[in-house]
């Protein structure tokens, strides 16, 4: 009786892991997706499309995204990360540089990743009608 319990209990845990575990890989595949999305547009567009998107000015995101040294989609995952949270995204980045991952601070701080996932979507429909600027 014990070997069972203790095999239902193994199979129980497995299962509750893996059930947790995947929905975290959810920023990951988006960051992804964006970053596919941006690499045949001029960055500038893509920076211009990713502020109208946040609602913030495109100079910014600019600045953050060579201060940090980040994609676009690491840029829009910090900022969604912040907005779903009501924190800022100083906070997110500053949880990344202390060397936690992106699943572990989403779910440090209980990232809704259906939402994230329907406004990523969202951004990547943007990006594909995006106006390219003359080069």
């Amino acid at each position: 009786m014990t070997r069972v319990r203790t095999v239902l209990t193994a199979m129980f845990l497995i299962l509750v892991l893996a059930f947790s575990v995947v929905p975290l890989s959810a920023q990951y595949k988006e960051m992804y997706r964006l970053d596919n999305q941006v690499k045949d547009l001029p960055e500038q567009d893509a920076i211009n499309t990713l502020a109208t998107h946040l609602g913030m000015p495109a100079d910014t995101l600019k600045r953050e995204k060579a201060e940090y040294k980040s994609s676009i989609g690491q840029l829009y995952a910090a900022h969604q990360f912040a907005k779903l949270t009501g924190s800022d995204f100083k906070g997110v980045m500053a949880d990344l540089q202390s060397g936690k991952s992106w699943g572990v601070v989403a779910k440090d701080r209980k990232i809704d990743m259906d939402k994230f996932s329907k406004d990523a979507k969202q951004l990547e429909d943007a990006l594909k009608k995006a106006p390219r600027a003359a080069h």
